[in-house]
């Protein structure tokens, strides 16, 4: 995985470059860390500079992390079925080849967008799309308050793009 560590006032700040699902998901945390909160995602923009001029007007937006330990009674890679069942979740979406999350399944939890990729990263570090109903025990996981991603996206949006000289 590609990324950008630099030191902030509120801790380490990454930016994982190679994206999820094809954008830089910005974090705050420690490597090795069981999760990282996440900000705003995005696809271009000088994501560094909006962390260091917005950081103490952006709210965490939720975290990301892997399936285990968002929900820790999953003790092994499990199908559909019984994983929508564990968490107590009756409606999902499988995103499709249609979209740039192909492969991911989205729901809501708790009131909280959640994303998984349930097959992983493949050996070659893409995508392993193989549309086998699985959820691995480590897939990636995101979970998010919508309308707080959205504001904070709004935020650094005129900061990366410099909105404002215009």
């Amino acid at each position: 995985m590609s990324e950008l560590k630099t030191e902030h006032p509120e801790g380490e700040f990454i930016v994982n470059l190679d994206g999820f699902p094809d954008h830089a998901a910005i974090c705050f945390g420690d490597p090795g860390a069981e999760y990282f909160y996440y900000f705003f995602g995005t696809q271009s923009g000088d994501a560094e500079k909006a962390m260091d001029e917005l950081g103490d007007q952006l709210k965490c937006a939720g975290a990301i992390t892997t399936a285990n330990v968002l929900f820790p009674d999953m003790e092994e890679d499990m199908s559909f079925a019984d994983f929508f069942s564990l968490i107590g979740v009756e409606e999902y979406e499988y995103l499709g080849a249609d979209t740039v999350a192909e492969g991911w399944i989205r729901f809501l939890y708790r009131d909280m967008e959640v994303m998984v990729s349930p097959t992983g990263d493949g050996p070659d570090g893409d995508w392993d799309v193989t549309g086998e109903e699985l959820v691995k025990y480590n897939a990636a996981v995101s979970v998010m308050d919508p309308e707080i991603e959205s504001a904070n996206s709004d935020l650094a949006d005129a900061v990366m793009f410099d909105e404002t000289a215009a």
